[in-house]
């Protein structure tokens, strides 16, 4: 079942970073045909770019959070044991959902106190944007969290297989 559900996650995840860079992709290529072949430039399409970029890299940050392909100093973990290996990747999993659940808070505070605010372009709620932001921690939090009773079941010595990530 958990499993299933990171599977469906990561299908979601997948689908919005195809989608949001597609969205780039015809903006910037929309925006240079109008500015050099039209000699018309729009103005919504750098905002609209700049988005959609927010939008990529936090979806990515919650794919690679999935994947465990952020950068990682493993010298010295490597040459653990696998019950030691994963006894520190538990607690560090664990630090980095504290830390990341206590950004959420502010986030979700900001976008309150920027609720009145619109982007100059595309006039969308500037809260739209800045909910990317608790959006992409929650994706992340609960990757790791899987990370976390991944790392638990190995310290009982049941052996995790992973699949495919």
């Amino acid at each position: 079942m958990r499993q299933r559900i990171e599977d469906m996650l990561y299908r979601i995840e997948t689908a919005l970073g195809v989608l949001f860079f597609a969205a780039l992709f015809s903006a910037v290529t929309l925006q240079v045909f109008f500015r050099y072949v039209l000699n018309s430039p729009l103005v919504w399409p750098f905002e609209f770019s700049i988005y959609s970029y927010v939008f990529i890299v936090h979806i990515g940050g919650a794919m690679a959070a999935r994947k465990q392909t952020h950068v990682a100093f493993g010298l010295l973990a490597q040459r653990l044991p696998a019950r030691a290996q994963a006894a520190l990747n538990a607690v560090l999993h664990i630090f980095l959902v504290v830390i990341f659940a206590l950004t959420i808070g502010p986030a979700i505070g900001y976008m309150d106190f920027v609720s009145g605010v619109r982007s100059s372009a595309l006039g969308i709620p500037w809260s739209w944007v800045i909910a990317i932001y608790p959006l992409g921690m929650v994706l992340i939090i609960v990757h790791l969290l899987v990370r976390v009773a991944d790392d638990l079941q190995t310290l009982a010595g049941n052996a995790v297989d992973r699949g495919d990530i």
